[in-house]
């Protein structure tokens, strides 16, 4: 079943008998993320209730920093991995400064009593919120007994014998490091975009690339990867540049993927996947547009030792 999406303050129907819910930005959706939602989607089969995941757009920090936080998933994903994952319904709150100050006490009635009607809250061991984090485990354990819910705590699951956590995987992917980010999410990490016309220098050099727009995302360290591209035509094999294209006196940063084996048609304006599976290279500026051919045609032909 698709997952339903709301947005604060709607009160879904869905939720009229109740639900069984989490709550948290949940940015990337990893292993530990996966685990808390498994166990929040068996209790709320036990019970025959929705499960539902209230989350906040932007990320929190963006708005507490005052600086941009790309997102590691961005929304369209995020609504494919929990619908795969068995939530019936997300319930995004906007985040802003006056959401700061509101008190642990005023969300849970507002947000989980009258607005989703939560009968039993899943929350990992770290679970805060309301003004200055003051919303711990503690208070909603106290809190919901008040009002005839219940709250279950998920252990974290550890990468040895570290909390995997949004922060480690964000910096690793900003190293280019995205195996060792794969491993913490549990699939390979993926850009959502849509295909802009870009210089046409790919398609000049011989290797036509798809210009993908993804704003708001997090993009890996610059470099050559090896990787997908899910489209209209299905899936294909690519190697993937990111990078300012130094080569040619780049001052923008660009994604493009060189679909290798792909001969239809340009797609410009369509909505693609782009996951990147393996770092192939440093980016690098070459003596002369000959010898960056020759580097292209031989990150081809690592990326298809990958397979």
């Amino acid at each position: 079943m698709k997952i339903k999406l709301f947005r604060s303050p709607t009160k879904p129907e869905q939720c009229r008998a109740g639900c069984v819910a989490t709550l948290g930005v949940f940015d990337g959706l990893h292993l530990g993320h996966r685990r808390l939602i498994e166990t929040l989607v068996a209790r709320a089969r036990q019970h025959g209730l929705p499960a539902a995941l209230l989350s906040f757009y932007p990320h929190p920090a963006a708005i507490l920093r005052s600086t941009p936080l790309p997102r590691i998933t961005s929304l369209r994903q995020n609504c494919a991995i929990l619908s795969d994952w068995g939530i019936d319904l997300l319930y995004l709150v906007r985040f802003s400064p006056a959401l700061s100050k509101l008190s642990a006490h005023d969300f849970v009635q507002y947000f989980l009593i009258d607005s989703l009607r939560v009968k039993q809250l899943i929350v990992g061991a770290d679970a805060a919120f309301g003004h200055n984090r003051e919303g711990d485990v503690a208070f909603l354990k106290r809190e919901l007994a008040g009002k005839g819910a219940s709250v279950e705590v998920v252990d974290f699951v550890a990468d040895g014998g570290k909390k995997i956590g949004s922060r480690v995987i964000r910096e690793r992917l900003e190293r280019g490091e995205v195996e060792q980010a794969a491993e913490l999410l549990g699939r390979p990490f993926s850009l959502d975009g849509r295909v802009v016309k870009g210089d046409g220098r790919g398609k000049q050099l011989g290797f036509p690339t798809a210009n993908l727009n993804c704003p708001g995302q997090l993009i890996p360290a610059p470099g050559v990867y090896a990787g997908m591209v899910r489209g209209r035509g299905g899936v294909e094999r690519a190697v993937i540049n990111i990078g300012m294209r130094p080569t040619f006196g780049g001052s923008r940063l660009v994604v493009e993927p060189h679909l290798y084996d792909y001969r239809g048609v340009d797609f410009y304006g369509d909505r693609i996947s782009l996951t990147i599976q393996h770092r192939l290279r440093a980016e690098r500026k070459f003596n002369s547009v000959e010898e960056l051919k020759q580097q292209i045609t031989q990150d081809i032909q690592a990326a298809r030792a990958l397979g």
